[in-house]
Protein backbone atom coordinates (compact mmCIF):
# COMPACT_ATOMS: atom_id res chain seq x y z
CA UNK A 1 0.00 0.00 0.00
CA UNK A 2 0.99 3.65 -0.28
CA UNK A 3 2.02 5.55 2.83
CA UNK A 4 0.23 8.58 1.39
CA UNK A 5 -2.81 8.13 3.67
CA UNK A 6 -0.58 8.57 6.73
CA UNK A 7 1.40 11.37 5.12
CA UNK A 8 -1.73 13.40 4.34
CA UNK A 9 -3.17 12.85 7.83
CA UNK A 10 0.11 13.90 9.45
CA UNK A 11 0.34 17.01 7.25
CA UNK A 12 -3.15 18.03 8.29
CA UNK A 13 -2.45 17.41 11.95
CA UNK A 14 0.78 19.43 12.18
CA UNK A 15 -0.35 21.94 9.52
CA UNK A 16 2.43 21.59 6.94
CA UNK A 17 2.02 21.29 3.13
CA UNK A 18 4.20 18.19 2.70
CA UNK A 19 6.63 15.90 4.50
CA UNK A 20 9.63 14.16 2.97
CA UNK A 21 9.67 10.42 3.53
CA UNK A 22 13.03 10.55 5.30
CA UNK A 23 12.18 13.43 7.66
CA UNK A 24 12.50 12.11 11.23
CA UNK A 25 9.31 12.27 13.27
CA UNK A 26 11.39 13.79 16.08
CA UNK A 27 12.03 16.86 13.89
CA UNK A 28 8.29 17.28 13.36
CA UNK A 29 7.36 17.30 17.05
CA UNK A 30 5.19 14.22 16.60
CA UNK A 31 3.96 13.53 20.11
CA UNK A 32 1.38 11.06 21.45
CA UNK A 33 -1.53 13.40 20.78
CA UNK A 34 -0.50 13.78 17.13
CA UNK A 35 -0.06 10.03 16.75
CA UNK A 36 -3.52 9.23 18.09
CA UNK A 37 -5.09 11.95 15.94
CA UNK A 38 -3.39 10.60 12.80
CA UNK A 39 -4.40 7.02 13.59
CA UNK A 40 -7.99 8.16 14.15
CA UNK A 41 -8.04 9.83 10.72
CA UNK A 42 -6.60 6.74 9.06
CA UNK A 43 -9.16 4.52 10.79
CA UNK A 44 -12.00 6.80 9.71
CA UNK A 45 -10.93 6.73 6.06
CA UNK A 46 -9.97 3.05 5.81
CA UNK A 47 -11.92 1.29 8.56
CA UNK A 48 -8.64 -0.22 9.82
CA UNK A 49 -7.30 0.20 13.36
CA UNK A 50 -3.50 0.52 13.59
CA UNK A 51 -1.55 0.32 16.87
CA UNK A 52 0.19 3.40 18.28
CA UNK A 53 3.37 1.29 18.37
CA UNK A 54 3.56 1.83 14.61
CA UNK A 55 4.98 5.32 15.23
CA UNK A 56 7.12 4.17 18.13
CA UNK A 57 8.82 1.51 15.99
CA UNK A 58 9.25 3.74 12.93
CA UNK A 59 11.43 6.87 12.86
CA UNK A 60 10.07 8.38 9.63
CA UNK A 61 7.51 7.88 6.88
CA UNK A 62 10.00 5.76 4.92
CA UNK A 63 10.16 3.31 7.83
CA UNK A 64 6.40 3.43 8.06
CA UNK A 65 6.10 2.61 4.36
CA UNK A 66 8.21 -0.51 4.78
CA UNK A 67 6.17 -1.63 7.78
CA UNK A 68 2.90 -0.98 5.98
CA UNK A 69 3.88 -3.17 3.04
CA UNK A 70 2.43 -6.03 5.08
CA UNK A 71 -0.11 -3.91 6.91
CA UNK A 72 -3.79 -4.50 7.46
CA UNK A 73 -4.63 -2.20 4.57
CA UNK A 74 -2.35 -4.21 2.29
CA UNK A 75 -4.19 -7.37 3.36
CA UNK A 76 -7.55 -5.80 2.55
CA UNK A 77 -6.32 -4.66 -0.86
CA UNK A 78 -4.85 -8.08 -1.62
CA UNK A 79 -8.09 -9.81 -0.61
CA UNK A 80 -10.08 -7.49 -2.84
CA UNK A 81 -7.75 -7.91 -5.81
CA UNK A 82 -7.71 -11.70 -5.55
CA UNK A 83 -11.52 -11.68 -5.24
CA UNK A 84 -11.76 -9.80 -8.52
CA UNK A 85 -10.03 -12.72 -10.25
CA UNK A 86 -12.40 -15.48 -9.12
CA UNK A 87 -13.88 -15.85 -12.61
CA UNK A 88 -10.42 -16.49 -14.01
CA UNK A 89 -9.64 -19.05 -11.30
CA UNK A 90 -13.00 -20.75 -11.87
CA UNK A 91 -12.40 -20.95 -15.61
CA UNK A 92 -8.90 -22.39 -15.13
CA UNK A 93 -10.14 -24.97 -12.62
CA UNK A 94 -13.30 -25.88 -14.54
CA UNK A 95 -15.91 -24.66 -12.04
CA UNK A 96 -17.58 -21.94 -14.13
CA UNK A 97 -20.46 -24.27 -14.96
CA UNK A 98 -20.95 -25.60 -11.44
CA UNK A 99 -23.97 -23.55 -10.32
CA UNK A 100 -25.80 -23.25 -13.66
CA UNK A 101 -25.32 -26.89 -14.68
CA UNK A 102 -23.53 -29.31 -12.35
CA UNK A 103 -25.33 -28.36 -9.12
CA UNK A 104 -28.82 -29.18 -10.40
CA UNK A 105 -27.74 -32.60 -11.71
CA UNK A 106 -25.91 -33.21 -8.45
CA UNK A 107 -29.05 -32.35 -6.44
CA UNK A 108 -31.09 -34.88 -8.42
CA UNK A 109 -28.45 -37.55 -7.82
CA UNK A 110 -28.35 -36.84 -4.07
CA UNK A 111 -32.15 -36.95 -3.82
CA UNK A 112 -32.16 -40.30 -5.63
CA UNK A 113 -29.58 -41.71 -3.21
CA UNK A 114 -31.60 -40.46 -0.22
CA UNK A 115 -35.01 -41.79 -1.25
CA UNK A 116 -33.55 -45.14 -2.29
CA UNK A 117 -31.86 -45.44 1.12
CA UNK A 118 -35.08 -44.51 2.92
CA UNK A 119 -36.99 -47.09 0.89
CA UNK A 120 -34.52 -49.77 1.98
CA UNK A 121 -35.21 -48.71 5.57
CA UNK A 122 -38.98 -49.01 5.23
CA UNK A 123 -39.87 -45.46 4.24
CA UNK A 124 -40.97 -45.76 0.56
CA UNK A 125 -41.51 -42.16 -0.56
CA UNK A 126 -41.99 -43.28 -4.16
CA UNK A 127 -45.31 -45.01 -3.47
CA UNK A 128 -46.67 -42.64 -0.83
CA UNK A 129 -49.66 -40.54 -1.95
CA UNK A 130 -49.50 -36.81 -1.32
CA UNK A 131 -50.54 -36.07 2.26
CA UNK A 132 -49.29 -39.39 3.63
CA UNK A 133 -47.51 -39.21 6.95
CA UNK A 134 -43.78 -39.86 6.67
CA UNK A 135 -42.22 -41.67 9.62
CA UNK A 136 -38.41 -41.44 9.76
CA UNK A 137 -36.73 -44.82 10.22
CA UNK A 138 -34.74 -45.79 13.29
CA UNK A 139 -30.99 -45.48 12.76
CA UNK A 140 -27.82 -45.77 14.82
CA UNK A 141 -27.67 -42.97 17.44
CA UNK A 142 -24.38 -41.80 15.94
CA UNK A 143 -26.17 -41.13 12.65
CA UNK A 144 -29.30 -39.41 13.98
CA UNK A 145 -28.01 -35.94 13.10
CA UNK A 146 -27.30 -37.12 9.57
CA UNK A 147 -30.80 -38.59 9.24
CA UNK A 148 -32.29 -35.29 10.43
CA UNK A 149 -30.18 -33.49 7.85
CA UNK A 150 -31.36 -35.84 5.07
CA UNK A 151 -34.95 -34.97 5.92
CA UNK A 152 -34.06 -31.27 5.94
CA UNK A 153 -32.76 -31.73 2.39
CA UNK A 154 -36.02 -33.40 1.34
CA UNK A 155 -38.00 -30.55 2.92
CA UNK A 156 -35.84 -27.96 1.18
CA UNK A 157 -36.42 -29.70 -2.15
CA UNK A 158 -40.18 -29.74 -1.51
CA UNK A 159 -40.56 -33.52 -1.47
CA UNK A 160 -41.94 -33.57 2.05
CA UNK A 161 -43.22 -30.85 4.36
CA UNK A 162 -43.48 -30.36 8.09
CA UNK A 163 -47.03 -30.03 9.45
CA UNK A 164 -47.71 -28.48 12.86
CA UNK A 165 -44.00 -28.86 13.58
CA UNK A 166 -44.51 -32.40 14.88
CA UNK A 167 -44.82 -34.64 11.82
CA UNK A 168 -43.86 -34.89 8.16
CA UNK A 169 -46.06 -35.53 5.13
CA UNK A 170 -45.36 -36.40 1.51
CA UNK A 171 -46.04 -33.70 -1.07
CA UNK A 172 -47.02 -33.87 -4.76
CA UNK A 173 -43.48 -33.06 -5.91
CA UNK A 174 -42.20 -36.06 -7.90
CA UNK A 175 -39.02 -37.93 -7.11
CA UNK A 176 -36.29 -38.29 -9.76
CA UNK A 177 -37.58 -40.57 -12.51
CA UNK A 178 -34.24 -42.34 -12.94
CA UNK A 179 -32.40 -44.49 -10.43
CA UNK A 180 -29.33 -43.24 -8.62
CA UNK A 181 -27.18 -45.70 -10.57
CA UNK A 182 -28.36 -44.28 -13.90
CA UNK A 183 -28.01 -40.67 -12.71
CA UNK A 184 -24.50 -41.45 -11.48
CA UNK A 185 -23.40 -42.79 -14.87
CA UNK A 186 -25.03 -39.82 -16.60
CA UNK A 187 -23.33 -37.21 -14.41
CA UNK A 188 -19.94 -38.80 -15.03
CA UNK A 189 -20.48 -38.40 -18.78
CA UNK A 190 -22.05 -34.94 -18.66
CA UNK A 191 -19.54 -33.36 -16.27
CA UNK A 192 -16.20 -35.13 -16.72
CA UNK A 193 -14.15 -32.47 -14.89
CA UNK A 194 -16.13 -33.29 -11.74
CA UNK A 195 -16.04 -37.06 -12.31
CA UNK A 196 -13.81 -37.93 -9.36
CA UNK A 197 -15.97 -35.90 -6.99
CA UNK A 198 -18.97 -37.99 -8.03
CA UNK A 199 -16.96 -41.21 -7.84
CA UNK A 200 -16.14 -40.25 -4.25
CA UNK A 201 -19.85 -39.76 -3.58
CA UNK A 202 -20.53 -43.17 -5.15
CA UNK A 203 -18.25 -44.87 -2.61
CA UNK A 204 -20.67 -44.20 0.24
CA UNK A 205 -24.05 -43.09 -1.11
CA UNK A 206 -25.20 -46.48 -2.52
CA UNK A 207 -24.50 -47.91 0.97
CA UNK A 208 -26.23 -45.06 2.80
CA UNK A 209 -28.96 -47.27 4.27
CA UNK A 210 -26.45 -49.85 5.48
CA UNK A 211 -24.28 -47.14 7.06
CA UNK A 212 -27.23 -45.55 8.86
CA UNK A 213 -28.18 -48.79 10.61
CA UNK A 214 -24.64 -49.98 11.27
CA UNK A 215 -24.38 -52.69 8.61
CA UNK A 216 -21.57 -50.89 6.78
CA UNK A 217 -18.58 -48.92 8.05
CA UNK A 218 -18.14 -45.57 6.26
CA UNK A 219 -14.52 -45.32 7.40
CA UNK A 220 -13.77 -48.61 5.66
CA UNK A 221 -15.68 -47.51 2.56
CA UNK A 222 -13.64 -44.31 2.31
CA UNK A 223 -10.23 -45.29 3.67
CA UNK A 224 -10.18 -49.06 3.35
CA UNK A 225 -9.04 -49.27 -0.26
CA UNK A 226 -6.48 -47.50 -2.47
CA UNK A 227 -9.37 -46.27 -4.65
CA UNK A 228 -11.05 -44.55 -1.71
CA UNK A 229 -7.86 -42.98 -0.44
CA UNK A 230 -6.94 -41.77 -3.92
CA UNK A 231 -10.38 -40.21 -4.44
CA UNK A 232 -10.18 -38.43 -1.09
CA UNK A 233 -6.73 -37.11 -1.92
CA UNK A 234 -7.98 -36.02 -5.33
CA UNK A 235 -10.89 -34.13 -3.74
CA UNK A 236 -8.59 -32.17 -1.46
CA UNK A 237 -5.88 -31.54 -4.05
CA UNK A 238 -7.29 -31.59 -7.57
CA UNK A 239 -11.07 -31.22 -7.41
CA UNK A 240 -12.08 -28.13 -9.44
CA UNK A 241 -13.59 -26.36 -6.42
CA UNK A 242 -10.48 -26.97 -4.33
CA UNK A 243 -8.13 -25.82 -7.08
CA UNK A 244 -10.02 -22.58 -7.76
CA UNK A 245 -9.94 -21.60 -4.09
CA UNK A 246 -6.27 -22.55 -3.72
CA UNK A 247 -5.37 -20.42 -6.75
CA UNK A 248 -7.20 -17.46 -5.24
CA UNK A 249 -5.43 -17.91 -1.90
CA UNK A 250 -2.06 -18.20 -3.65
CA UNK A 251 -2.73 -14.94 -5.51
CA UNK A 252 -3.48 -13.28 -2.18
CA UNK A 253 -0.19 -14.48 -0.67
CA UNK A 254 1.85 -13.36 -3.66
CA UNK A 255 0.18 -9.93 -3.63
CA UNK A 256 0.80 -9.48 0.11
CA UNK A 257 4.44 -10.55 0.25
CA UNK A 258 5.85 -9.49 -3.13
CA UNK A 259 6.38 -5.86 -1.99
CA UNK A 260 8.73 -7.14 0.73
CA UNK A 261 11.34 -8.58 -1.61
CA UNK A 262 13.28 -5.29 -1.72
CA UNK A 263 12.95 -4.47 1.96
CA UNK A 264 13.58 -7.63 3.97
CA UNK A 265 16.28 -10.23 4.27
CA UNK A 266 14.58 -12.00 7.15
CA UNK A 267 12.46 -15.02 6.17
CA UNK A 268 8.70 -14.66 6.07
CA UNK A 269 7.27 -17.31 8.40
CA UNK A 270 4.16 -19.18 7.22
CA UNK A 271 2.27 -21.95 9.03
CA UNK A 272 -0.42 -24.18 7.56
CA UNK A 273 -2.95 -25.74 9.95
CA UNK A 274 -4.33 -29.16 9.02
CA UNK A 275 -2.23 -29.38 5.88
CA UNK A 276 -3.30 -33.01 5.34
CA UNK A 277 -2.71 -34.12 1.77
CA UNK A 278 -0.89 -30.86 0.97
CA UNK A 279 -3.38 -29.78 -1.68
CA UNK A 280 -3.06 -26.07 -0.90
CA UNK A 281 0.58 -26.25 0.19
CA UNK A 282 2.02 -26.44 -3.32
CA UNK A 283 0.03 -23.42 -4.51
CA UNK A 284 1.23 -21.28 -1.58
CA UNK A 285 4.86 -22.38 -1.90
CA UNK A 286 4.81 -21.50 -5.60
CA UNK A 287 3.30 -18.10 -4.76
CA UNK A 288 6.02 -17.38 -2.20
CA UNK A 289 8.72 -18.34 -4.70
CA UNK A 290 7.09 -16.08 -7.29
CA UNK A 291 6.97 -13.26 -4.72
CA UNK A 292 10.75 -13.47 -4.47
CA UNK A 293 10.94 -13.30 -0.69
CA UNK A 294 12.89 -15.55 1.66
CA UNK A 295 10.51 -17.72 3.65
CA UNK A 296 10.10 -20.67 5.97
CA UNK A 297 7.00 -22.86 5.75
CA UNK A 298 5.70 -24.96 8.65
CA UNK A 299 3.45 -27.84 7.58
CA UNK A 300 1.26 -29.04 10.46
CA UNK A 301 -1.48 -31.53 11.18
CA UNK A 302 -2.98 -33.23 14.19
CA UNK A 303 -0.96 -36.40 13.54
CA UNK A 304 2.48 -37.06 12.07
CA UNK A 305 0.89 -39.81 9.96
CA UNK A 306 -0.14 -37.07 7.51
CA UNK A 307 3.47 -36.05 6.90
CA UNK A 308 4.71 -39.06 4.95
CA UNK A 309 3.58 -37.98 1.49
CA UNK A 310 4.58 -34.35 1.96
CA UNK A 311 7.99 -35.27 3.36
CA UNK A 312 8.69 -37.52 0.39
CA UNK A 313 7.59 -34.80 -2.01
CA UNK A 314 9.71 -32.00 -0.55
CA UNK A 315 12.73 -34.09 0.45
CA UNK A 316 14.20 -33.75 -3.04
CA UNK A 317 13.35 -30.07 -3.40
CA UNK A 318 15.06 -27.04 -1.90
CA UNK A 319 11.81 -25.75 -0.40
CA UNK A 320 12.30 -24.66 3.25
CA UNK A 321 9.49 -26.82 4.66
CA UNK A 322 9.43 -28.15 8.23
CA UNK A 323 6.86 -30.39 9.92
CA UNK A 324 5.12 -30.02 13.29
CA UNK A 325 2.28 -31.87 15.00
CA UNK A 326 -0.35 -29.29 15.98
CA UNK A 327 -3.83 -29.69 17.46
CA UNK A 328 -5.40 -26.30 16.74
CA UNK A 329 -8.40 -26.80 19.02
CA UNK A 330 -6.66 -27.77 22.25
CA UNK A 331 -7.73 -25.67 25.23
CA UNK A 332 -4.09 -25.28 26.28
CA UNK A 333 -3.34 -23.49 23.02
CA UNK A 334 -0.47 -24.06 20.57
CA UNK A 335 3.04 -24.98 21.77
CA UNK A 336 5.00 -22.01 23.11
CA UNK A 337 7.73 -22.28 20.48
CA UNK A 338 5.12 -21.65 17.76
CA UNK A 339 3.31 -18.76 19.41
CA UNK A 340 3.85 -15.24 18.08
CA UNK A 341 6.14 -16.45 15.32
CA UNK A 342 4.28 -16.29 12.00
CA UNK A 343 3.47 -13.57 9.49
CA UNK A 344 0.56 -15.63 8.16
CA UNK A 345 -1.38 -18.74 9.12
CA UNK A 346 -3.54 -20.59 6.61
CA UNK A 347 -5.91 -23.53 6.69
CA UNK A 348 -8.00 -25.29 4.06
CA UNK A 349 -11.22 -27.11 4.99
CA UNK A 350 -9.96 -27.86 8.48
CA UNK A 351 -11.33 -25.48 11.10
CA UNK A 352 -14.97 -26.39 10.33
CA UNK A 353 -14.22 -29.88 11.70
CA UNK A 354 -13.22 -28.52 15.12
CA UNK A 355 -15.56 -28.32 18.08
CA UNK A 356 -15.53 -24.55 18.46
CA UNK A 357 -14.61 -22.21 15.61
CA UNK A 358 -13.84 -19.32 17.97
CA UNK A 359 -11.47 -21.41 20.11
CA UNK A 360 -9.66 -22.79 17.07
CA UNK A 361 -9.41 -19.34 15.48
CA UNK A 362 -8.12 -17.85 18.74
CA UNK A 363 -5.40 -20.51 18.83
CA UNK A 364 -4.50 -19.67 15.23
CA UNK A 365 -4.31 -16.00 16.21
CA UNK A 366 -1.84 -16.84 18.97
CA UNK A 367 0.50 -18.16 16.28
CA UNK A 368 0.65 -14.76 14.55
CA UNK A 369 3.33 -12.16 15.22
CA UNK A 370 1.91 -9.44 17.48
CA UNK A 371 4.52 -6.92 16.28
CA UNK A 372 3.43 -7.13 12.62
CA UNK A 373 0.27 -5.09 11.91
CA UNK A 374 -0.50 -7.16 8.84
CA UNK A 375 -0.09 -10.65 10.29
CA UNK A 376 -3.15 -12.53 9.11
CA UNK A 377 -5.17 -15.75 9.10
CA UNK A 378 -6.42 -17.02 5.73
CA UNK A 379 -8.96 -19.81 5.41
CA UNK A 380 -10.58 -21.79 2.63
CA UNK A 381 -13.94 -23.02 3.89
CA UNK A 382 -17.37 -23.95 2.58
CA UNK A 383 -19.86 -21.27 3.66
CA UNK A 384 -22.92 -22.71 1.92
CA UNK A 385 -24.12 -26.26 2.30
CA UNK A 386 -23.66 -28.61 -0.65
CA UNK A 387 -25.85 -31.68 -0.23
CA UNK A 388 -23.46 -34.35 -1.45
CA UNK A 389 -20.95 -33.52 1.30
CA UNK A 390 -23.40 -34.86 3.89
CA UNK A 391 -23.62 -38.22 2.10
CA UNK A 392 -19.83 -38.62 2.30
CA UNK A 393 -18.37 -36.69 5.23
CA UNK A 394 -21.66 -36.64 7.16
CA UNK A 395 -21.17 -40.36 7.77
CA UNK A 396 -18.04 -39.58 9.82
CA UNK A 397 -18.14 -38.53 13.47
CA UNK A 398 -15.93 -35.51 12.82
CA UNK A 399 -18.65 -33.86 10.74
CA UNK A 400 -20.82 -33.51 13.84
CA UNK A 401 -18.27 -32.66 16.55
CA UNK A 402 -19.24 -29.00 16.81
CA UNK A 403 -20.39 -27.67 20.20
CA UNK A 404 -20.36 -23.94 19.44
CA UNK A 405 -23.99 -23.39 18.50
CA UNK A 406 -23.80 -24.28 14.83
CA UNK A 407 -26.72 -26.23 13.38
CA UNK A 408 -24.47 -27.85 10.79
CA UNK A 409 -20.78 -28.43 10.24
CA UNK A 410 -20.81 -25.98 7.32
CA UNK A 411 -21.21 -22.52 8.85
CA UNK A 412 -22.41 -19.46 6.94
CA UNK A 413 -20.48 -16.22 6.61
CA UNK A 414 -22.32 -14.68 9.56
CA UNK A 415 -21.26 -17.43 11.95
CA UNK A 416 -17.69 -17.35 10.66
CA UNK A 417 -17.45 -13.60 11.19
CA UNK A 418 -18.97 -13.87 14.67
CA UNK A 419 -16.49 -16.61 15.60
CA UNK A 420 -13.44 -14.82 14.21
CA UNK A 421 -14.34 -11.57 15.99
CA UNK A 422 -14.87 -13.54 19.20
CA UNK A 423 -11.39 -15.01 18.67
CA UNK A 424 -9.93 -11.49 18.75
CA UNK A 425 -9.65 -10.54 15.09
CA UNK A 426 -10.59 -6.95 14.34
CA UNK A 427 -11.19 -7.33 10.61
CA UNK A 428 -12.77 -10.17 8.62
CA UNK A 429 -13.29 -10.16 4.85
CA UNK A 430 -14.89 -12.73 2.56
CA UNK A 431 -14.54 -13.33 -1.16
CA UNK A 432 -16.31 -10.50 -2.97
CA UNK A 433 -16.40 -11.78 -6.55
CA UNK A 434 -19.08 -13.92 -8.18
CA UNK A 435 -19.02 -16.70 -10.76
CA UNK A 436 -22.21 -16.96 -12.79
CA UNK A 437 -24.04 -14.94 -10.15
CA UNK A 438 -22.91 -17.06 -7.18
CA UNK A 439 -20.06 -16.69 -4.71
CA UNK A 440 -17.35 -19.36 -4.91
CA UNK A 441 -17.90 -22.21 -2.50
CA UNK A 442 -15.57 -22.96 -0.79
CA UNK A 443 -14.42 -19.37 -0.47
CA UNK A 444 -11.41 -17.52 0.91
CA UNK A 445 -11.83 -15.85 4.31
CA UNK A 446 -9.16 -13.47 5.64
CA UNK A 447 -8.91 -12.14 9.21
CA UNK A 448 -6.37 -9.93 10.95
Amino acid sequence: MSVQIFREALCREINVPDIALDTPFAHLDVDAAVVFAVLAQVEESTGITFPASLFRDCTCLADLEKRLSTSALSIREAARESSQLVKDFAAAAGTTDYWPSVASDQHRLVIAYIWEALKQLGCPLDIMPAGSKVVPPTVQPSHQQLLDTLFEILIQEGLIERVNSDHLVRTKVPLPSSSAAILHERILLDHPRHANTHRLLHLTAPRLADCLVGNADPIRLLFGSPVGRDLLQDFYTRAPMSMAASQQLAALFQRVFEPLKQSTSDPIEILEVGAGFGGTTGFILDALVAAGVPFRYTFTDVSASFFKTARQHYRTSDMPVSFEVLDIETVAGPPSHLQGRFHAVLSTNCLHATRDLAVSAANARRLLRPDVPGAFLALIEFTERIFWLDLVFGLLDGWWRFTDGRRHCVAGEGFWKQSLVKAGFGQVVFTEGNVEGKKPNPEVIVAW
